[in-house]
């Protein structure tokens, strides 16, 4: 990936810089992008994006399949807007910013080895990963998330076909989970992202994992730093649940989705589990040792969880496939992908999840339930 083509990523069409600018700025509003912008002392910025008033939200350098030096030389440009950014630019500054070095995830690898988290950075700089592969991306805020377990994004084994957080739960949590907080926030003033009691009353198949369900509204922009409903978490909130479901899969979750239905569809005979990784691995080219985040990732013996949970939001949430529990014995009820008929028109011929029938019932009466 060149120079010129990680700098083609920031472009004001590209959704992906409105939900960087949501998850990592808490910014919802318009924004303009530009290129090559001079700053102080004949410095010149690859990208700049400016908020409603004209003022800075992000400086960003751009830097392509590159080697250490060019790399390093990328750092040092970065110390330089993130120095002015505090000094000569502050009246320019929106109020939360970011300075930013862009760059593919081909750095890294055997091919071109650059020891990324070897490298000493300046504080409060965000490392915007883009994958070549798919044009997702990962953005690292070293001031709030030290390398540790981030560093599994430099290299070779993890790849990210989405830059949304799904993990362990289904859109049925979610759904409860964003009118929780759409509650909570008349009747708290400060909501909790807390609904464990709430999916345990309402009866969900996972009642202890609610923390994930608030990590995962946050990641798509729903919720703002204080847990109160963005202007995209309330156009979801207006949603039907076949609604709420349809657009969460197309508009958010389709990569994992696709994946996982197209290797269904396209077996008629899977193994176990272990077998479905591999065939989904195969389907992005990726070798069996290479991980897919929230796909095929795992840190511990079981390589296969993320797909369990995955199979199960195809079974319960878009009821698209059945099986028998802890099997791959898969039969499709319908195909989801986009251009098919819509998920919503096949939800609506089908009998709600437990869950959302509870949940539906308490709002006739939510004052208590919500405290």
């Amino acid at each position: 990936m060149t120079e010129d083509e990680v700098k083609d990523f920031f472009t004001n069409h590209n959704p992906a810089i409105k939900q960087y600018l949501a998850q990592h700025l808490n910014y919802f509003d318009e924004f303009n992008i530009l290129s090559e912008q001079k700053i102080f002392y004949g410095l010149k910025v690859d990208k700049v994006i400016l908020d409603k008033h004209q003022n800075f939200l992000c400086l960003i350098e751009c830097k392509g399949d590159v080697g250490t030096t060019e790399f390093v030389r990328g750092i040092g440009q970065i110390l330089q807007y993130r120095s002015q950014s505090n000094k000569e630019m502050k009246n320019r500054m929106a109020e939360k910013f970011s300075t930013v070095l862009a760059f593919p995830n081909e750095l890294n690898t055997k091919q071109n080895p650059v020891q990324i988290d070897k490298l000493k950075y300046p504080n409060d700089v965000h490392l915007f990963i883009i994958n070549s592969q798919n044009n997702s991306y990962k953005a690292i805020n070293l001031a709030n998330n030290k390398m540790g377990s981030k560093t599994k994004y430099f290299g070779e084994r993890l790849i990210s076909i989405s830059p949304y957080y799904f993990r362990d739960n289904t859109f049925a949590e979610y759904f409860i989970g964003l009118h929780s907080m759409h509650y909570r926030s008349f009747l708290q003033k400060k909501v909790t992202r807390n609904i464990d009691n709430i999916l345990k009353i309402c009866g969900s198949d996972n009642p202890g994992n609610g923390r994930n369900v608030g990590i995962t509204l946050s990641s798509l922009g729903f919720i703002d730093s204080n847990n109160r409903l963005t202007p995209d978490g309330y156009k979801f909130l207006n949603l039907s649940y076949p609604e709420f479901v349809e657009r969460l899969t197309y508009d958010y979750a389709f990569p994992f989705i696709n994946s996982v239905f197209a290797v269904i569809n396209d077996n008629k005979i899977i193994n176990n589990k272990e077998d479905q990784r591999l065939l989904i691995n195969n389907l992005w080219n990726l070798s069996p040792n290479q991980q897919i985040e929230f796909l095929t990732e795992s840190d511990s013996k079981d390589k296969t969880r993320y797909i369990g949970s995955w199979n199960y939001i195809l079974k319960r949430s878009l009821q698209c496939i059945d099986f028998e529990p802890r099997k791959t014995n898969f039969s499709v009820v319908y195909n989801p992908t986009i251009g098919m008929p819509s998920i919503a028109s096949k939800l609506n011929q089908l009998e709600l999840p437990k869950e959302i029938q509870v949940f539906l019932s308490k709002l006739d009466n939510p004052l208590e339930f919500f405290q």
